[in-house]
């Protein structure tokens, strides 16, 4: 085996060795791409009052949460299993007893896999929170935490496909160019250049442009780096979405999050940063570090809460939208958003229900008196619900109600940077949903976030209800 194609002749290796061209340095490399400042700024501002409310416990355990959608997500953009959004939901955010019962639920393959994804991102953060420098030998440690559950790599050889040992840790021994669908072959490191150029990356690292960089910048640069280098026989992404990760978390405490859902816009920038053209695939790493912030600060909400141990816009003109949607589009995949939502909520409160508690979640649609947000609107079709109603009552003596109406926000101009809201203006509860994971269909992540919010707001009315009874029985002189 030279490398994936049984046609592939020693010359063509030696084609292939001579044709890949070094990675270069963090200046070439960057040129004069740019990143936009005012959201990551803005992710950087929730980070810094979310920290102020929560204690560092709090604040691991939500950090731990996101990291572990961002292992998750590693695999499944690499194919490596399926898995739905249930799962991701009770093995990221649900207690530690509950998601290692998730995690044994699944087939040991699979279960290998993602608990070695989750080690894997375990060591970036102990080496974050532990302020240790980025290093070559850390990188090999990780590729044999991130890959432990995989054993053997699959090979296309002049007898067949194969299965190959995966050294976990080691360096590639053999070339593993690959011939892509237009019959070109893309090079990677040769076998004997593979440390110089590792040796070479962590120079740049080390440099004093990059450390002045900012810290996209710093993170696009080194994953693409990795992935130009090819370093390892097989889980080469993996660990370079993780290295990434490092730069994300050291500034914002999420990792550099892409979504299954993304991989066709991921592809795409690396594709574009091969032939030198890198602003897109920076743009696009900011993008996963700062999309990751709202789940992080959801996830802190929900840490805090569970450690309550209590606590059981104006119609748009006739266009189509800048991301290529008609409205009547928009407002599919709100109704459709509207209804994930509902159903989430529903599970939630099922799980509480009592002979002394009343639970309930309704979809409706209502007209407002409240104004919609600058550049929203409510969905115009009138066949489409556009709130969900979420109600806790408790019977005499401890008497007491809390309704909650949540309607749903509709940019009136679309784009990627335009998110749907769930949105009760009178009690200020707000959930926010990127455009791309709820168009053209809702996606798993959209259904991980809907999850998210109505664990929310479930544990929002049940205490609000808790006060009440409360208030309702002295009253009533018991």
């Amino acid at each position: 085996m030279v490398t994936g194609d049984p046609k592939f002749t020693y010359d063509d290796v030696a084609d292939a060795d001579a044709r890949y061209e070094p990675i270069p340095t963090f200046s070439e490399w960057l040129g004069s791409a740019v990143v936009e400042l005012a959201a990551w700024d803005e992710a950087r501002d929730r980070i810094a009052v979310a920290r102020g409310r929560a204690d560092v416990e709090v604040l691991a355990r939500a950090r731990e949460m996101v990291a572990r959608v961002a292992a998750i997500e590693t695999g499944l953009l690499e194919e490596l299993y399926e898995v739905d959004a249930g799962f991701t939901f009770s093995a990221a955010f649900s207690s530690a007893l509950v998601a290692q019962a998730t995690l044994k639920e699944v087939e040991e393959e699979k279960r290998n896999l993602i608990q070695s994804q989750f080690d894997g991102y375990g060591a970036v953060i102990d080496l974050v929170t532990g302020q240790r420098p980025l290093a070559e030998a850390w990188v090999r440690e990780l590729h044999g935490l991130i890959c432990a559950g995989q054993t053997h790599y699959r090979v296309l050889t002049p007898a067949g496909w194969q299965n190959h040992p995966l050294e976990h840790g080691a360096y590639k021994t053999s070339p593993n160019h690959v011939r892509q669908g237009d019959g070109s072959v893309f090079s990677y490191a040769p076998v004997h250049d593979t440390a110089p150029e590792m040796r070479r990356l962590f120079e740049q690292t080390d440099s004093e442009e990059f450390k002045l960089a900012h810290p996209a910048a710093q993170a696009a640069y080194v994953h693409h780096s990795l992935t130009r280098i090819h370093p390892f026989s097989d889980g080469n992404g993996r660990v370079a979405r993780a290295v990434a990760s490092v730069f994300t978390f050291r500034e914002l405490s999420v990792p550099a999050l892409v979504f299954g859902h993304q991989k066709q816009e991921y592809l795409r920038t690396m594709r574009l940063a091969d032939r030198g053209s890198v602003q897109d695939l920076c743009v696009f790493i900011a993008r996963c570090g700062t999309g990751a912030v709202d789940m992080f600060v959801r996830a802190i909400d929900i840490a805090l809460e569970e450690a309550a141990e209590d606590l059981a816009s104006a119609i748009s003109a006739l266009y189509e939208t800048s991301a290529g949607y008609t409205h009547a589009q928009v407002d599919d995949a709100a109704a459709e958003l509207v209804k994930a939502f509902k159903e989430a909520v529903a599970e939630e409160l099922d799980a509480v229900r009592h002979d002394n508690l009343d639970v309930n979640s309704t979809m409706s649609r209502n007209d407002y008196r409240q104004p919609y947000r600058a550049g929203y609107r409510p969905p115009v079709e009138g066949k489409h619900f556009n709130t969900v109603t979420v109600e806790v009552s408790t019977p005499s003596p401890a008497g007491s109600s809390e309704k909650v109406h949540l309607r749903v926000e509709v940019p009136q101009d679309t784009t990627n940077e335009t998110p749907f809201y769930l949105h009760s203006p009178v009690h200020g509860v707000e959930y926010t949903f990127p455009s791309d994971a709820v168009l053209p269909s809702i996606s798993a992540a959209a259904r991980v976030v809907a999850r998210l919010a109505a664990r929310d707001i479930s544990q929002k009315v049940l205490k609000a209800v808790l006060a009440k009874a409360r208030e309702s029985l002295s009253k009533g002189g018991y």
